[in-house]
């Protein structure tokens, strides 16, 4: 009992009520008692339902618990959406977050991580507006702030996708974790003093901002005696399309030159 008045609840909302005094039982004392004055309870039976919590809350948004399972799923569904190219659902979520008590910065990490993981070279401006949406947030706090995030979030999910970088990185991660550290070849070497130089370090390097097209076929950057790794292999999508020409003719150009 609470201030002489039992205490029932209607089906879920004692989970909604813990969540909204985001687990202080203080605070959800004084929602009880804040309950208890605007329902004035008879035969001192108190029943709590939706509608009455959230009268007394004043707002028909929860706050979660940050360690609970409604912070992260919608964490995720906001995420989710975004991969998923709907900027509708991706600001709905936004908004929950937020509303709910959500550290804007949380969704902010989020948004860079996708617009590298999900977005990457498909539309390589993606990852600079995020940042500059994060650091717009930073200058102007809350609520002014929140805005720019919004921005970023729609644009994002907007936007052309590719998880290329996202899966060479993987791979290459893995390759190296499980292989053994082969030693920098010869000509790839530092060479900025004379010792450096009178070891051969740089010798038969070709620097290739001199050479047509900037390339310099044929040459390698892999340690001598490993396996053949390919990481990256660009999409078709959006931007990444002209990376994927371009290393194709980079390609043919070094097989031209091993015939």
């Amino acid at each position: 009992t609470i201030s002489g008045h039992t205490i029932q609840w209607e089906e879920g909302v004692r989970d909604f009520a813990l969540a909204s005094a985001d687990g202080d039982a203080r605070k959800l004392l004084n929602y009880i008692e804040g309950a208890i004055s605007v329902s004035r309870p008879e035969g001192g039976v108190l029943r709590i339902d939706r509608v009455l919590w959230e009268r007394v809350m004043g707002s028909r948004v929860p706050r979660f618990d940050r360690g609970g399972d409604i912070y992260y799923d919608i964490l995720s569904a906001f995420h989710k959406s975004l991969r998923g190219s709907s900027p509708d659902a991706t600001l709905y979520w936004f908004i929950r977050f937020t509303e709910a008590g959500g550290d804007p910065r949380v969704l902010a990490r989020r948004m860079v991580r996708a617009a590298s993981e999900d977005v990457g070279n498909a539309d390589p401006a993606a990852l600079g507006l995020t940042l500059h949406a994060w650091e717009a947030f930073e200058r102007l706090g809350e609520p002014e702030g929140l805005l720019g995030l919004a921005h970023a979030a729609i644009y994002l999910a907007a936007t052309e996708k590719s998880n290329a970088v996202y899966r060479a990185f993987s791979q290459a991660q893995d390759r190296i974790r499980n292989m053994e550290y082969w030693p920098v070849p010869v000509h790839l070497r530092n060479a900025s003093t004379a010792l450096d130089r009178s070891w051969g370090h740089g010798e038969g390097y070709r620097y290739s901002p001199d050479e047509p097209m900037s390339y310099s076929p044929g040459q390698t950057y892999f340690p001598e005696g490993t396996p053949a790794m390919s990481f990256y292999e660009p999409t078709l999508h959006g931007f990444e399309k002209r990376i994927h020409e371009r290393l194709k003719m980079l390609r043919e150009l070094d097989q031209s030159i091993l015939k």
